[in-house]
Parts: C-alpha cells; sequence; structure tokens
C-alpha cells in the first residue's frame, strides 16, 4: 500500500478510538435533572463523538478505493489496542495483565496480515 494510504488508514484509527472516548464521556455525560436520552441529545460530548465517526467513516471510503478491503480491515483491529489505552490515559480504567498480552496479539496480527 502507498504510504498515503496507510496514513489514512491509522488516523481512521485514531479517529474510530477517539470516537469510543468520546461516546463513554458521551455516556458520563448527564444531569440528574434531565432523563437519560434528554440528557445524550444535549451531551456535546455525543455530537462530537458523531461527527468524528462520520469524518473517520468518510476516510474510510476514501481508503477502500485504493485499499483491498482483505488488506485494510486488518488494521481497524488496532483500535482494540488504542480504545483500552486511551480509556485507562483518560478515565483511569484499569489494564489487566491479559488485556495487555491480548493487545500485543492483535498488533502482531496486524503485523503479520499486512505483509
Amino acid at each position: 500500500m502507498k504510504p498515503a494510504i496507510v496514513t489514512s488508514l491509522l488516523i481512521c484509527v485514531l479517529g474510530i478510538s477517539a470516537g469510543q472516548i468520546l461516546f463513554k464521556q458521551a455516556a458520563l455525560f448527564g444531569s440528574t435533572k434531565h432523563g437519560l436520552i434528554e440528557a445524550w441529545v444535549l451531551s456535546p460530548w455525543i455530537w462530537i463523538a458523531g461527527a468524528v465517526y462520520f469524518v473517520a467513516t468518510v476516510l474510510w471510503i476514501y481508503v477502500l478505493r485504493f485499499a483491498p478491503l482483505s488488506v485494510a480491515y486488518p488494521f481497524m483491529a488496532l483500535a482494540f489496542v488504542l480504545v483500552p489505552i486511551a480509556s485507562r490515559l483518560v478515565f483511569g480504567d484499569h489494564l489487566r495483565p491479559m488485556q495487555m498480552f491480548g493487545a500485543l496479539v492483535i498488533m502482531g496480527g496486524v503485523a503479520l496480515t499486512s505483509l
């Protein structure tokens, strides 16, 4: 794959990962004054997350114009590595040793499938 396509793929993975963190923030956003659905609709986090997902989706479609799905899609697995790390940094989530080992296995799998 051309470097520009790989870069676009990585930006897409970062966008999807950031979107997950933003969705979690939206889930935490709320007030006892509002019902759950109303709190989510009023949450700026959910709108930002939706915008990030939209941009990532448009970029993904661009990538698919130039890369086979069978080659590009395994890169999306990197989100399973980035989201727990970001969740640890942003929300203080605990990462268990098996999760870290699993992340290494995923990274190895992505490396193998990109050869």
